[in-house]
């Protein structure tokens, strides 16, 4: 599965964007069902607005509309056009519709590469922005890197290069060159970042810090727990004073990071100590369900697992995925590997017809939201042919593999 948390590309900055005003917001509304070009500027604004509100689904039709009216009336290689791509595929994006929105991005950059002699360089690094970060959403890791290194030096020209614009490129880089296991590559482009952000923050102020706790966690991915814990100290060190909620949850992370240092080394003990601390924590400051506490929760549970303490982490495993299904939706990524984890412990325990239905949902899950050929969707066949064999089952495992095989699985 992906490392967690790439930043969004090529989105608009909400703290940077007026609200619009109620005359305007009637304007937009009565223009939503409009195809004249004149309409285009309220359909955007509404679609702004739906998409910030979290109604997708209104915001996507809002959209495809301006599209439509930017293709009849501008042509497929203007400006507005290429723009109006954009607004679609980022909505498609949120919903999870990637190969859609990729298809858009492609056509936007093919588009504005039609015309070299007069692309616009904010518009070219916004459209391989959001198009990097729709391949690493389908873990099509080698052209993710090639777009993410050329929205790099893009941005190096158009911002600098120590700017945030081109730091926020070199975080989407370090993100794929992780989830690719090239750790040493990331880990070179760690310590540029961090050297930058240092020379212009100090190295006590949160954006060093953050980058610090990143190349924390990416000697900690090598193996290199001594020098990972040494980083690790050194975030602690300023942060024993924070009193800020802002800053108390960024020594949790901390804390989360040396628990995933201990339990690389096989101090499961320690890890599960810590976890619980920091769990109580994350409960208190951002509520039971916050999609960051439900991480600590799975951490934890984990760790029990690692400890032959199967009831209690089923337990927990169960807490987490219900409250993962309410918060975060049956076809989230991280509910998915909730429900995968819980199969497992059930596995654990020798209970095989519940494991397999845990290992069903999961696999049906995966192959819609991440697809047949996925590695997570492999393992779920896998493991779901070994729970049938436990039963006696041969006929189906053999054949749900034999499928597996073939690659006949429907997306």
């Amino acid at each position: 599965m992906r490392s967690a948390g790439l930043p969004a590309t090529g989105t608009p900055d909400p703290a940077s964007q007026q609200i619009p005003n109620q005359h305007v917001l009637d304007r937009a509304d009565r223009d939503q069902n409009s195809r004249d070009p004149s309409s285009l500027g309220s359909i955007r604004i509404l679609g702004d607005l739906r998409r910030d509100e979290g109604r997708v689904s209104e915001a996507e039709d809002l959209f495809r509309r301006a599209l439509d009216i930017c293709e009849v009336s501008f042509g497929p290689n203007d400006p507005e056009t290429r723009r109006a791509l954009l607004d679609l595929a980022w909505v498609l994006e949120t919903e999870a519709k990637y190969s859609e929105a990729e298809n858009l991005c492609r056509k936007a950059l093919a588009a504005e590469e039609a015309v070299p002699d007069s692309v616009n360089q904010k518009i070219l690094l916004d459209t391989i922005g959001i198009l990097a970060l729709l391949l690493w959403r389908q873990e099509k890791y080698a052209e993710a890197e090639t777009m993410n290194r050329r929205a790099v030096e893009i941005s190096k020209v158009l911002h600098g290069p120590e700017s945030s614009a081109t730091l926020h490129y070199y975080s989407t880089l370090s993100r794929v060159l992780e989830d690719s296991q090239r750790f040493q590559e990331e880990e070179t482009i760690l310590r540029q970042a961090r050297d930058i952000t240092e020379r212009q923050h100090g190295p006590e102020l949160p954006d060093p810090l953050q980058w610090t706790r990143r190349l924390a966690r990416n000697l900690r991915m090598q193996g290199r727990y001594a020098e990972a814990m040494d980083l690790y100290g050194t975030l602690i060190g300023p942060r024993t004073s924070a009193i800020s909620p802002d800053q108390e949850i960024e020594t949790l992370h901390i804390q989360n990071g040396i628990a995933q240092v201990h339990q690389g080394q096989g101090r499961h003990s320690e890890a599960t100590e810590l976890w619980s601390q920091v769990l109580s924590e994350k409960t208190r400051l951002l509520g039971p369900e916050h999609p960051s506490t439900l991480e600590t929760l799975t951490d934890l549970a984990s760790s029990l697992v690692h400890q032959g303490e199967y009831i209690r982490a089923e337990e927990l495993h169960r807490r987490a995925l219900d409250a993962s299904y309410r918060v975060l939706g049956a076809d989230n990524e991280a509910t998915l590997v909730r429900a995968y984890y819980l199969a497992g412990v059930l596995r654990h325990q020798n209970r095989y017809t519940e494991a397999e239905t845990m290992y069903r949902r999961a696999l049906e899950t995966s192959r819609r939201i991440l697809g047949s050929r996925h590695q997570f969707t492999v393992n779920c066949v896998n493991f779901l042919a070994q729970m049938l064999r436990r039963q006696g089952n041969n006929a189906e495992a053999g054949e749900i593999l034999r499928q597996l095989i073939l690659g006949n699985f429907a997306n």
